[in-house]
């Protein structure tokens, strides 16, 4: 006989899984513009501490913090950044204006 909290936490754990399923494909159906505001998120702390200084270096202008940990929304050239980023372990997306845009824009 099994007990009963074995099921329920079972049963959270697939619920679970399905919510990291379908925001992952949401992730992947905003990929980042060609030219415009994209949402910079990296992967690993290191990347987190190179993000900022790659992408100046790549010509993005900072805009905010992102809603991500570590996350920055910058404007810049897709093709020149998104290649180069995503070697160090950061991964960009489509700023979507709701959330992410509101605050003031960093000056640099």
């Amino acid at each position: 006989m099994r007990s009963c909290s074995l099921l329920t936490s079972r049963y959270w754990l697939l619920i679970a899984q399905c919510g990291i399923g379908v925001a992952a494909l949401g992730a992947m159906s905003l990929p980042p513009p060609a030219v415009g505001k994209m949402l910079l998120v990296p992967l690993t702390p290191a990347a987190t501490i190179a993000l900022a200084p790659l992408a100046v270096e790549r010509d993005a202008r900072l805009i905010q913090a992102g809603p991500l940990p570590g996350s920055l929304i910058v404007s810049a050239d897709g093709a020149a950044i998104i290649g180069p980023l995503f070697r160090h372990g950061i991964l960009a997306f489509a700023a979507p204006p709701a959330g992410c845009l509101a605050a003031t824009e960093i000056r640099a």
